[in-house]
């Protein structure tokens, strides 16, 4: 008997420390938090990333459209479905968010005026990776 409350007493400790003892170690909004923002500064600007993961680079096309929507396009411009549809962004001041694949990834930068035409930021993700980002203003 007391085999058996021992095991429930490590198991419940066990349990507590996984679901209060724990800390996130990535984005922690949700993609459907974001509505943009509330003077335009950065809706309706197209712009290129280079997304210099730990795994590799990448290029994309990124639209910052009105009401908080993101649409990606590869570097050869096709449309990029599964980021676009799950991708939102917000602005606050000078910080703008946004969060891609329904809050796996979260990037951050700081955008001073609409004269910015360069962008550094940095991303992580839902397992604790961090990387660099740059945006080049297309239009």
């Amino acid at each position: 008997m007391k085999k058996r409350i021992w095991f429930f007493e490590g198991f419940f400790a066990i349990c507590i420390f996984m679901f209060v003892g724990c800390e996130s170690t990535g984005p922690y909004r949700y993609y459907n938090e974001y509505k943009g923002e509330s003077e335009q500064l950065l809706s309706g600007t197209k712009w290129q990333m280079l997304n210099k993961m730990p795994s590799g680079s990448d290029i994309y096309n990124v639209d910052f459209m009105q009401g908080g929507n993101v649409v990606y396009y590869d570097s050869n411009g096709q449309f990029l479905r599964t980021m676009s549809n799950h991708t939102t962004w917000q602005r606050v001041g000078n910080t703008v968010i946004f969060i891609g694949n329904y809050g796996y990834v979260e990037f951050e930068f700081t955008l001073n005026s609409t004269e910015t035409k360069n962008i550094n930021g940095i991303a992580r993700n839902i397992n604790g990776a961090k990387w660099d980002f740059t945006m080049s203003r297309s239009e």
